[in-house]
């Protein structure tokens, strides 16, 4: 069975996008390090996971991209966590609608490879508060942005994690990988 891994940059202080959804400190991160360290994990994507704003935001951005990562992002099977979209455009993507849990389950199920969640705050917030991921990746970016959305909000419950890997992605990133404690 694939696991349900997030994907996430996140400066310093935590937040994962700035007032807005700006996302330009993602540039100030990027790299070669941080470019080849995508480009590695994007080649053992089963299924991306997306919650509707971020699948809005991904499909406009990706759908006519004919790159390395373009071919990923249109090529692998997509599920988009949704009440209100009624239906996805964007190729091999299903729109997820039922219990959580069980959708997860399905997306582990079905996935060829592991499930990333890429972006998605409200889709990781309610995915972290269940105990659903089974691996949590963030790259954290030396950068302290002082408003934006945070990528693990106020009042979610304490999870306990332990760290299977810390790795420099360059000068202005530093990933940290951590699995629920057992």
């Amino acid at each position: 069975m694939a696991k349900l891994i997030m994907w996430n940059l996140m400066t310093l202080d935590g937040f994962f996008s700035g007032p807005g959804g700006d996302l330009d400190f993602m540039q100030y991160a990027w790299g070669p390090e941080l470019e080849s360290f995508i480009h590695e994990q994007a080649t053992g994507y089963g299924t991306i996971v997306f919650g509707r704003a971020t699948y809005e935001g991904m499909f406009e951005y990706w759908r006519d991209k004919t790159d390395f990562i373009g071919r990923i992002m249109n090529d692998t099977p997509k599920v988009v966590f949704s009440k209100s979209l009624v239906r996805a455009e964007w190729t091999q993507t299903r729109v997820a609608r039922g219990d959580l849990r069980t959708e997860v389950a399905r997306v582990k199920d079905e996935s060829a490879n592991d499930a990333f969640v890429l972006g998605s705050g409200a889709l990781c917030a309610n995915l972290a508060r269940e105990h659903l991921f089974d691996e949590y990746r963030v790259a954290v970016v030396s950068l302290l942005l002082g408003a934006g959305t945070r990528l693990f909000p106020s009042g979610a419950p304490r999870l306990e994690l332990e760290r299977v890997e810390a790795r420099s992605l360059g000068p202005r990133a530093m990933l940290l990988r951590y699995v629920p404690k057992a």
